[in-house]
């Protein structure tokens, strides 16, 4: 496995950006990489972390090597990936499209919708859903662990202050109609897209998600969208994270 860290200017971010990058790639066993292109999952990290934080402490080279998936980390900056005009930032364009774009150009990436997958812990656990929702003619797969279904439930659980969810979403009126993953993936449903399969999980001592989460899984059976769920002990950290990585890769990989 190879990991390379790029610094390019970004369009949608007004500014450079530093973006990490694991490719399936080993010259010493020529035999053991699948050829290129790749199929690339795009990861999205959580509230507060970074992308060098997340592979320091997720097994994510692990399983993509196992796999041979190239993956692609962004930095989320606590955006909750979401457009930002008044900053200049937009970072759900940067982590949806631009990115896509910009790493295809630069490697050996599949341009397939087939090959290309979206996923993210926690506050990248709501943005690969709500992304993937905006974004369905790209992203084929979402792997969701243990996500921030609903940031307006943290805010009411005291987890997230109110002014500055407010601020990301302009309310809880303009969430609902532009950014609630369950809305956006039933509306491309009913306008008969292919809507992402999603592979859903979340540890069953998480206090933090674990009721949205279930919420969240029943509203998706209903609606006849794909989810494969799984749950079992663990709290809203890499422990459980690491625990559940490997089955979550296995269904990117279709197994």
């Amino acid at each position: 496995m190879t990991e390379i860290i790029m610094n390019y200017c970004s369009k949608a971010m007004s500014r450079h950006v530093t973006v990490h990058v694991l490719l399936p790639f080993d010259s010493f066993h020529e035999g053991r990489c699948p050829a290129p292109p790749y199929k690339t999952l795009y990861f999205l990290n959580g509230y507060t972390a970074s992308a060098q934080q997340v592979l320091s402490t997720v097994n994510l080279t692990v399983w993509a090597q196992q796999y041979g998936f190239a993956v692609v980390l962004p930095d989320g900056e606590n955006s909750f990936y979401v457009d930002q005009p008044a900053r200049n930032t937009l970072y759900g364009t940067y982590v949806s499209r631009e990115l896509v774009e910009v790493t295809r150009k630069l490697f050996p990436l599949s341009d397939k919708r087939e090959d290309t997958y979206l996923g993210g812990i926690s506050m990248g656990g709501f943005g690969a859903l709500m992304q993937g929702g905006h974004n369905v003619d790209t992203f084929s797969k979402i792997i969701a662990l243990s996500p921030a279904a609903h940031p307006y439930d943290m805010v009411n659980q005291g987890c997230l202050p109110s002014a500055e969810i407010d601020a990301v979403f302009g309310g809880r009126e303009r969430y609902m109609e532009e950014f609630d993953p369950l809305r956006l993936l039933v509306r491309a449903k009913k306008m008969g897209k292919a809507v992402p399969k999603i592979f859903l999980c979340c540890g069953t001592d998480d206090q933090l998600t674990y009721r949205v989460d279930c919420a969240l899984r029943d509203n998706l059976v209903k609606a006849d969208i794909c989810v494969v769920y799984s749950e079992g002990p663990g709290a809203h950290n890499s422990f459980y994270w690491n625990k559940v990585l490997p089955e979550a890769m296995a269904f990117l990989a279709g197994e």
